[in-house]
């Protein structure tokens, strides 16, 4: 008879292959692809991805699964049509909520031709219903020279959308913006999607996000040859992008040993320094994404009965809406104002639900909070740790 160690195995194993294959390889990025080794873990991935999506699609209607981009299924739902990875589909975000963050992407979106995908924690709103801000990437091609137009019209933000922020190349520029602030010719002469510092721009803003209210937004913009090329690859991952453009061919796919591996070795780095530190609160949010991945649904479950017990995330919240609202009163502008109005209703909104859960986490819920985190952690970590790798070892 079959142990249950023996059937929970080949669900995380190829993954925890793909993580092991990465590391191994990791200087091999001009040969591996060409390797018999390559393909035949590409193909044990893509075998995963594809009955993985085949059985999503089974339980949530309207959603079929994408043969070009295994482990991805497809939803036209007018006038959205979009890309939700597998392991994010149960708590990817629904009905109004989706078409308030797919219009806002249209807001922010650099050109016709990119590609503007839903990231971060914001694909597990879910679990994560108070998630601090909304956050996208972007992949622009920098033969779009029309794109770049509407990049530099962009900072002046919409009725709802104010931009607060622009970092690239090394530099930032603020609101309210100066004389040198970017402009259509500027971005065209220096964007170069074969340079690592000129291939990544960050964009900053906070506006009303429909029935999300008033958040701050970012968006992670990639500059891409015509080719799909980019030396700023690294700075995303596939497997934690939902996209929300209508395009044929993915720039950035999950049925590649290394870009998984990647991400896996990622997550499980980010969750140990992150336990060392004691952020437990960010922590839990890399343990959701990786549970979810390896179609782990227990360490979902244990995640959101510890945060529907906890004031931890809430009253965290609490103190992102007063920082949102101390900046805001530096800026004099009618938008800021407004925008400010909503905010500060939203506090007293989130101040009451917070005192009616029994007010601020003391010293000892606090422990309390994370001494249960560490315990998902740690057995979290046991189900990807290759034998003998001391970085997956029990973070206690």
């Amino acid at each position: 008879m079959l142990t249950k160690q023996k059937l929970d195995r080949p669900l995380a194993g190829i993954l925890v292959t793909c993580r092991d294959y990465y590391r191994t390889n990791v200087d091999n990025t001009k040969r591996h692809k060409q390797s018999e080794l390559y393909k035949l873990v590409q193909k044990a991935l893509t075998s995963f991805l594809r009955a993985m999506a085949g059985a999503h699609a089974t339980s949530y209607s309207g959603y079929t699964p994408d043969k070009d981009h295994p482990g991805y299924l497809i939803k036209l739902d007018p006038p959205m049509l979009f890309r939700v990875p597998y392991h994010v589909l149960p708590t990817f975000p629904t009905g109004d909520e989706l078409e308030a963050l797919w219009r806002l992407s249209r807001s922010i979106r650099s050109g016709n031709r990119s590609v503007i995908s839903l990231s971060g924690s914001n694909v597990l709103r879910k679990i994560f219903e108070l998630v601090g801000d909304v956050d996208f990437c972007e992949y622009f091609p920098v033969d779009d020279t029309e794109g770049f137009g509407q990049m530099a019209s962009n900072i002046d933000g919409t009725t709802d959308v104010a931009c607060l922020r622009l970092a690239f190349n090394g530099k930032k520029w603020h609101l309210p913006w100066g004389e040198d602030r970017p402009t259509k010719e500027f971005f065209a002469k220096t964007v170069d999607s074969s340079d690592n510092d000129k291939a990544t721009m960050k964009v900053d803003y906070v506006g009303d996000v429909g029935n999300l209210g008033v958040t701050e937004i970012s968006n992670l913009i990639i500059m891409v040859d015509k080719h799909w090329r980019s030396a700023a690859f690294a700075r995303t991952f596939a497997a934690q992008e939902a996209p929300l453009s209508p395009i044929d061919w993915l720039p950035n796919q999950m049925d590649d040993p290394v870009e998984m591996g990647r991400y896996i070795d990622w997550l499980i780095n980010s969750i140990i320094a992150l336990n060392a530190r004691g952020d437990m609160r960010k922590c839990l949010k890399r343990c959701a994404s990786l549970s979810r991945v390896i179609f782990d649904p227990g360490t979902g479950n244990d995640i959101i009965d510890l945060i529907s017990r906890s004031t931890v995330l809430l009253s965290h919240k609490v103190t992102e809406v007063e920082r949102l609202s101390s900046l805001l009163k530096s800026l004099p502008d009618a938008r800021s104002q407004r925008l400010l109005g909503l905010v500060e209703q939203r506090w007293n909104e989130l101040s009451a639900k917070l005192v009616a859960r029994g007010g601020a986490p003391d010293e000892f819920a606090c422990r309390q909070f994370d001494a249960e985190a560490v315990g998902i952690v740690n057995r979290l970590l046991d189900k990807v740790r290759i034998d003998g790798d001391a970085s997956s070892r029990r973070a206690a």
